[in-house]
């Protein structure tokens, strides 16, 4: 049973447990770009053999995929006096995800998530203090 469905490009499709994907790329036909959940992407996929699905009376033909996982791991990073300097996910090297960045005496200076590396949604600002000094949304 189809769970969710959602449209990129040119095909709907949709698979068990909301897994959802394109199937079709414009610059390269019956390639799957990538898998998605609940509309957040989980990674590349690669293609090993076609198939067709027959949904509300349209037949879609796509391929079984293996997902390439993007990993995420969780890291907290420190000041050389041993103080917290900031926490949250990194992918590549590089932050993705929820982070929260700390002043030296310890207090928070920055929240919020990034998103491909770069901020995203709203981020709040504090003072060494630790009052709220700024929010702005990205």
């Amino acid at each position: 049973m189809l769970t969710e469905l959602t449209a990129y490009n040119h095909i709907v499709i949709g698979i068990q447990n909301s897994f959802i994907c394109n199937f079709v790329n414009e610059l390269n036909v019956n390639k799957c770009n990538y898998l998605m959940e609940k509309g957040v992407r989980l990674g590349n996929m690669q293609k090993y053999g076609w198939y067709c699905l027959f949904f509300l009376g349209i037949l879609i033909s796509f391929s079984s995929e293996t997902i390439a996982q993007e990993k995420k791991e969780y890291t907290v990073l420190y000041y050389p006096n041993g103080a917290k300097a900031s926490e949250g996910y990194m992918r590549d090297g590089q932050p993705d995800g929820y982070w929260i960045s700390y002043y030296p005496n310890g207090t928070k200076k920055s929240e919020g998530n990034r998103k491909n590396f770069l901020l995203d949604s709203i981020w709040v600002f504090y003072n060494q203090l630790g009052d709220t000094a700024e929010k702005i949304s990205y």
